[in-house]
């Protein structure tokens, strides 16, 4: 679910992750667990346990659960998804189930979500999720701060909120934080200063302005140590904001064609992105939708064509057009 919204609130957020968390249920196996296929899907089988009659209770597996377990098992995850790939989905099968016995009775901690494994990690994951985060940000952000962006599914969590307007002439630019997590570990628990453009919705995360204003594994985490972290965090956000300012206004300065093309073959280096994404930026920087040649141009042109593409993939281009904008 992916929203880009003035109506949205950190309160109806959090009603959103406690929806989607009542269809989940946590559990370690006891017993040994195998793989099986049912109908070209992977489904995970185990015996009783957690005071249950598990017997033979089998659960599909998501793409991303079954390469936790590979990883877990020590099996090259690339390599099981070739084979799967490849129709040698019985192949894959015996491999993991014969790592699995190996490794004997090694305790997961299994996530699941209407009625399929989402998550597969380790019994010493902190379950911090959606729903604690949300509750500690509208705690400790209260009603400054308005959801633009968010992202939100059993997976993934991510939202963008902004506060106060950034003094630079004749932009329409606003300071906010984003907060991404996963509670299934596809992401660390990460919150950082960004710059929001209103008009385009282009955002930008600057790396070298230490913009992490709080960052924690989903080990040896809760709610307290997140909260006092996260209040801490934000003590930064107005050395920040002059920080950035002060970048923004210094990149509008213009460039020639020789510093333009030597700063986009740093980000395709960087990005490794295709011909044909190159192409869409030099095409929107050329065009001076955001103003005459120079830095900030093509900040915002990345910026904008980093909107084309998934989440994580946009957030990585924002951040490497961060690093353009103070290089």
């Amino acid at each position: 679910m992916r929203v880009n919204s003035n109506i949205v609130d950190l309160s109806l957020l959090k009603y959103m992750a406690i929806e989607i968390q009542n269809r989940c249920v946590d559990y370690e196996n006891s017993e040994l667990i195998r793989i099986t296929e049912t109908g070209g899907n992977l489904e995970l089988i185990f015996t009783s346990g957690d005071n249950i009659d598990r017997s033979m209770y089998k659960r599909p597996l998501s793409d991303f659960a079954f390469s936790q377990l590979c990883a877990k098992l020590g099996i090259p995850v690339r390599y099981m998804k070739k084979c799967l790939d490849n129709g040698a989905v019985d192949l894959a099968i015996r491999n993991v189930n014969e790592w699995i016995f190996k490794n004997g009775k090694t305790k997961f901690l299994i996530r699941e979500f209407n009625g399929m494994i989402r998550g597969i990690l380790s019994n010493r994951y902190s379950t911090l999720d959606t729903p604690e985060i949300l509750d500690v940000a509208e705690d400790v952000l209260g009603n400054d701060y308005k959801v633009k962006e968010f992202f939100m599914n059993e997976e993934r969590f991510h939202v963008r909120l902004i506060e106060d307007e950034l003094n630079v002439p004749e932009e329409d630019l606003f300071i906010g934080i984003q907060i991404d997590s996963s509670d299934v570990g596809k992401q660390t628990l990460l919150v950082q200063f960004f710059v929001y453009k209103q008009i385009c919705s282009n955002g930008l995360v600057i790396p070298k302005l230490n913009s992490v204003i709080y960052k924690q594994r989903h080990v040896g985490i809760d709610v307290e140590e997140f909260k006092s972290g996260f209040e801490i965090g934000l003590r930064m956000i107005d050395s920040l904001k002059e920080e950035v300012e002060k970048a923004i206004i210094e990149s509008k300065d213009g460039i020639d064609n020789l510093e333009l093309e030597l700063l986009i073959e740093k980000f395709k280096n960087m990005t490794k992105v295709s011909k044909e994404t190159v192409d869409k930026i030099v095409d929107i920087v050329n065009s001076n939708k955001y103003g005459e040649r120079s830095r900030w141009s093509l900040v915002n042109s990345i910026t904008e064509v980093a909107q084309d593409f998934t989440l994580d993939r946009r957030i990585e281009l924002e951040k490497f057009a961060g690093m353009l904008l103070v290089a």
